[in-house]
Formats: structure tokens, sequence, C-alpha cells
């Protein structure tokens, strides 16, 4: 996995760029850490930091910094890189720090304060990204410790805090889910940064959601970008499954044909997203004087 092999090299990558006094290499330090990592289809890897700290961001993805930085690191890997720096997946440091803490909360930024006070932001160790799972409680952080990224904690903790219970790097046939609700034999995963960039022949998002639906299973497919820019839309994706596949499994709806029905197109509307229509009853489902009706209006065209 390309993101592993990043974060393994990133002491020695900063230890290099800072002994080499390369612009940038400080704030580096400071304030960023691999988030993901992803092998273009033309061979080019595409490296992706997150930074914690607002000002730092904005200051690494000026140019010329972003491609000096781009071209050091590429010649460090040996590699051809694109080098993206975005907001870490936990937010800001100083956004954090902002934040009144809550009672027993765990995972809390070194430099948040009761009053929210940020005189002591100066003074913090910058090099303590937020966590993404702050307020989570011990459960929570032992199940997401299986998650594989900053962006996985991320959509994990969202997930979470709505109520769903998921179960992190799940194994379905060759397949690790990096997320699955059993009950509602529905998964996610959340890989690479930008997937829809590939153009490669081979295996793809759609071929193992394809597999996988053989046996039972839904599977959504999201990019780090997508979960990075808007979660909550990422995770109403998983939690409208779920609800779809628990209201086919309800026995109410097995025993009433019309609902059966309905649930079933709710649930084709959700995957297509399309305007979701008033579906018309069945001839099944119509009670008795409908039916009279109809019967009558088919004798008169016979006649």
């Amino acid at each position: 996995m390309e993101l592993r092999r990043i974060v393994g090299e990133w002491p020695v990558l900063l230890a290099r760029l800072t002994a080499a006094e390369v612009a940038g290499a400080t704030s580096l330090a400071r304030s960023c850490r691999p988030i993901e990592a992803e092998r273009l289809w033309d061979g080019k890897l595409v490296v992706v930091l997150g930074c914690w700290h607002a000002a730092e961001l904005e200051r690494l993805g000026r140019e010329p910094l972003r491609s000096q930085l781009e071209e050091r690191l590429g010649k460090l890997l040996e590699e051809k890189i694109e080098l993206v720096i975005t907001r870490w997946p936990g937010g800001f440091l100083d956004e954090r720090a902002s934040e009144p803490r809550v009672a027993g909360e765990t995972g809390a930024s070194p430099a948040e304060s009761n009053d929210g006070d940020l005189s002591n932001l100066e003074d913090a160790d910058l090099s303590a990204p937020p966590d993404p799972l702050a307020g989570l409680p011990a459960d929570a952080h032992a199940e997401a410790a299986k998650c594989e990224s900053a962006i996985q904690r991320l959509f994990f903790a969202t997930a979470y805090r709505r109520g769903l219970r998921l179960v992190c790097q799940y194994d379905v046939l060759i397949y690790r889910l990096d997320f699955a609700d059993l009950s509602a034999t529905v998964g996610a995963e959340v890989s690479g940064w930008d997937w829809h960039r590939r153009s490669q022949p081979g295996i793809t998002p759609r071929d193992r959601e394809l597999e996988l639906g053989s046996e039972g299973w839904q599977v959504r497919w999201f990019a780090g970008a997508e979960v990075l820019d808007d979660v909550e839309g990422c995770v109403d994706v998983v939690e409208d499954l779920i609800a779809a596949s628990s209201t086919l499994r309800s026995p109410e709806v097995y025993h009433d044909p019309r609902a059966l029905r309905r649930a079933q197109q709710m649930r084709g509307y959700r995957r297509s997203g399309a305007a979701t229509p008033s579906p018309e009853p069945s001839w099944e489902e119509r009670d008795w004087e409908e039916r009279d009706r109809d019967d009558a209006h088919r004798d008169e065209r016979d006649d």
C-alpha cells in the first residue's frame, strides 16, 4: 500500500529536507502528515499531506513553494510525484483550540483549553494533530484502531456520532471492507485520493461492487477527496442503504407486497440518484372497489 510506504518514510524524508534547509521543511514537520498516497495509471504517485494549522496550509499551498517541495520530495522518493496539501481530517488545531472541552472527552488536542483561550497556541505542540475520534468512547477508539488512514477515522467517527456501529476491516470473500454493517450487509470503502482519474483496465471499484453484490452485499466506494470534502454526505449514502436494507428485511414488508415493491423502488432510486416518483399500485395491491372498476373498464373495451 502506497500510503504505508510514505508514512513509514516520512520521518526520514523530513530529516533530509530539514538538513538540506529546504524552504518549508520546518512547516511540514510542525503541522503536516501523510493522509493518502495513490498510484495513477501513468505511474505518477499522488502524495497527499494533511495540515492542521490554517496559516501553515495557506503558506505551503502557495506557488512556487508547493512546486519546490513537490520536486524535492520526488527526488528523495526517486518518483515522479504530485504533491497535494490539504486540511487535516481532524480539523485545524487553532479551530479545535477555540472549542470548549467536554468533560471526560478523550483525544483532546494539546492546544485546547476549557475557556477557549487561544493565547497558548504558539506554545502548543503542533506536532500532535487533532484526533478525528476526539470525544468518542473507548470502544469506538478500539474499533477505529483498525482504520488505515486518518480519512478513514474521520468517516468512522462521523458515522459513529450518527448512531452507526460499523465494523472496520471486515473480510468478505477475497476482499476486506473498510467498513461493514453486518445486520444490513452494507459496506463502504474509503480508499485512494481520487480514483475517478484512473483509466487503466483491470479491477475497479465497480467490479468489486458487482462481485460482492452476488453475495448479498451492497458496497459503496468513496475516494479520500470525497470524504474529506463532504463526509456527512458520504455517511448519508451509507445510512440510506442501511435503512433501505432494514426495510426490505422487516417481516411487515414481506407480508405487504405494496410495501415491498415501494421499498425496492426506493432503493433503486437511491442508487441512481434520480428523483423518487410515487409508485402506482399494482392490480393485486388495489382494493376491491378499484379492481371492480378496472374489470368494468376491460369489459366495456371487450364489447
